[in-house]
Parts: structure tokens; C-alpha cells; sequence
């Protein structure tokens, strides 16, 4: 009985509402909340893409669809070792769909929903030498460890119409993960000239974001058509036409030319990548040697 209803409720919805697709870039601010807090998981500094669809009726309400893309910065270090810059970096980014209750109020349109998601918490390496290494390698880089966790959520904001097509955005939520990731504890980062040493936490995301950007309206944007030109118009003559028809038999002899002479040197260029591909799979590949969590050589 309330499956029909909600789905009757949905169609009334989309027959008496005007639409509009929309993309916003926004800078983001993430800090953790409670274990995940009391756990060390740093604050950070990212960005936020999305893309929704608006349903908004007569009566000034309506619901928006659509997808978001957090990425963020969570605390990083670098130490100056003997043989290059040693840097470590904890990060998350979080693919989400949304679903958000709006309300329009003059130049303001005010949204409260939810999210559901996955998310990937993930720390890297990245060593960048002082000098070149035998192999031609000028730097390393490699991911200590990573996680990829369901995370769910629930945001609020505000859009400020500035015109017809920029919104400004304005936007808080709360995300949360039932799962555990590892992490370096920045807090207890220490480097004395020669040691790293860092705590590696396990702990349940629990974090807070912030953010601020622009919203642009998809849909009043006028997109010019390409003109479909075969040469001929009704103001044209048949000789015009016909001109231009053997201008585009000319073109298409000429591209197939071009075309087989590019499938030529693509082979014989893949014919020798894979030669040389085969002699440098006879050499190792370097590896970065540590001791403890402090590289000390690559080779």
C-alpha cells in the first residue's frame, strides 16, 4: 500500500515541477569526530564536485538528485634524509549519491538529505631524489596501506542565486563508515635527522565536512548547434552542391591516406617498444630499502 502511494507522490512530484540539471566545485575543509578524533585522524583541506538534478514545484519545494566526489588532504610530513625529501600523506576521497528536500526562499534555496556511498582512506609515500638513480628515476612513490569502506551520511546548505546561472554554495555534512582503516597519527610524528617513527592507528571514519564553492546551471546555458553543412542550402545552386560534395571526396581520400600511414608507423613503433620492453624485463627493478620506517637506500 505505501509503495504505490510514494510512487504516486513522485509522479505528482515530476508533472508539476520545472527541472534543472546543475554542476558545483566547491574547496572543502574535513575534521573527525569522536573515536575517530580521539584516535589522532588529522584534519584536512580538499575539494568537492557534484552534479544533481532539481525537481522544484509551483509551491517552492522540491527534491534534487544526483552524485557528489570528495577529495581530501588528512596530515602529511617530510623529513630531508641524506639521498632526498621523504614524504608521507594520509588521504580519503568518497564517491556519493544524494538526495535532498529543497526549499526555495527568494534568492535562496535551502537543501537537507542524505548520502550513501563508497569511500577509499588511503596514506602514501613519496621520496624525491637528490640526484638522478641509475635506472633514471628522479623520485618514488607507493601506497603504504589502503581501505575501501561503505560510508554513509547526511548533509545540509544553502544555494545563493547570484544570476540565472551561478549559484553560490554553501554546505555541511556528516559522514560515517561502520568499517576500520589504518592511518599515520601525525600527532605522533617524530624525525631526529636520522629515525622516522609515526603511530599507525585503526579506527571507524566518523568526520565532519565544510564547503564553499560555486553552482552553475546546466540547463540555462545555450550550447550552439554545429552546422551540418553537406554544401548545400535552399540558397544554393546545384553547382555549389556539387562542389562541395567532391571537396568531401577529396577529404576522405586524403584522411584515408593519412589514416594508413599512421597505422604503419604505429606498428613498427609497437614492434620496437616491445623490444625494447623485453631487454629492460631482463633488469630488476630498484627497490626502496627501510630501516624500520626510515628509507635508506634505493636500488
Amino acid at each position: 500500500m505505501k509503495r504505490p502511494l510514494i510512487l504516486s507522490m513522485f509522479c505528482f512530484v515530476f508533472m508539476i515541477s520545472k527541472s534543472q540539471m546543475d554542476f558545483s566545485v566547491s574547496g572543502m575543509y574535513s575534521a573527525p569526530l569522536d573515536q575517530f578524533c580521539i584516535n589522532d585522524y588529522n584534519e584536512g583541506w580538499g575539494a568537492k564536485f557534484g552534479l544533481g538534478y532539481t525537481f522544484l514545484t509551483d509551491q517552492s519545494w522540491g527534491v534534487e538528485v544526483g552524485g557528489n566526489w570528495l577529495i581530501s588532504n588528512n596530515g602529511w610530513r617530510k623529513a630531508a634524509l641524506d639521498f632526498g625529501d621523504y614524504t608521507l600523506k594520509n588521504n580519503f576521497y568518497n564517491w556519493q549519491i544524494k538526495g535532498n528536500i529543497v526549499f526555495e526562499q527568494g534568492l535562496f534555496k535551502h537543501y537537507l538529505g542524505v548520502n550513501v556511498g563508497r569511500a577509499r582512506y588511503f596514506t602514501t609515500e613519496y621520496l624525491g631524489f637528490n640526484n638522478t638513480q641509475e635506472d633514471g628515476s628522479t623520485y618514488f612513490d607507493d601506497v603504504l596501506y589502503k581501505q575501501r569502506v561503505f560510508q554513509y551520511g547526511a548533509q545540509i546548505g544553502t544555494y545563493i542565486k547570484m544570476n540565472d546561472i551561478v549559484s553560490f554554495d554553501l554546505g555541511m555534512s556528516v559522514l560515517k563508515s561502520p568499517e576500520s582503516v589504518k592511518y599515520i597519527n601525525f600527532e605522533s610524528y617524530s624525525f631526529d635527522g636520522e629515525a622516522i617513527n609515526y603511530d599507525e592507528p585503526t579506527s571507524s571514519p566518523f568526520m565532519v565536512t565544510i564547503s564553499a564553492g560555486i553552482r552553475i546551471n546546466l540547463s540555462e546555458l545555450e550550447v550552439s548547434e554545429p552546422s551540418c553543412g553537406n554544401g548545400y542550402s535552399s540558397n544554393s545552386s546545384y553547382n555549389d552542391y556539387d562542389n562541395s560534395g567532391s571537396s568531401c571526396k577529396r577529404s576522405s581520400s586524403s584522411s584515408s591516406r593519412r589514416s594508413s600511414w599512421y597505422s604503419n608507423r604505429s606498428s613498427s613503433s609497437s614492434s620496437s617498444s616491445s623490444s625494447s620492453s623485453s631487454s629492460s624485463s631482463k633488469k630488476s627493478t630498484p627497490k626502496l630499502y627501510k630501516n624500520g620506517k626510515t628509507p635508506v637506500k634505493y636500488e
